[in-house]
């Protein structure tokens, strides 16, 4: 995504949980590409993965700076 400048959609969404709501949030879920071109600020991407076993994993990314 970073490198690409585009967020990927979301493969398997179907419909958000009818009691959960995204009304006022500040964020989307993708369900179509969407253009992510960086600019002046830094971006920053979490990736999360959960195995079978239970272990879970997070990473934060941000882009390399311009040096």
């Amino acid at each position: 995504a970073l490198r690409r400048e585009v967020v990927p959609r979301n493969l398997h969404f179907q419909s958000l949980n009818p009691r959960a709501s995204l009304d006022g949030a500040p964020f989307v879920i993708p369900t179509n590409e969407v253009s992510w071109r960086g600019g002046e600020a830094r971006r920053l991407a979490g990736v999360s993965a959960t195995g079978l076993s239970g272990t879970n994993a997070h990473l934060v990314l941000e882009e390399p700076g311009p040096d």
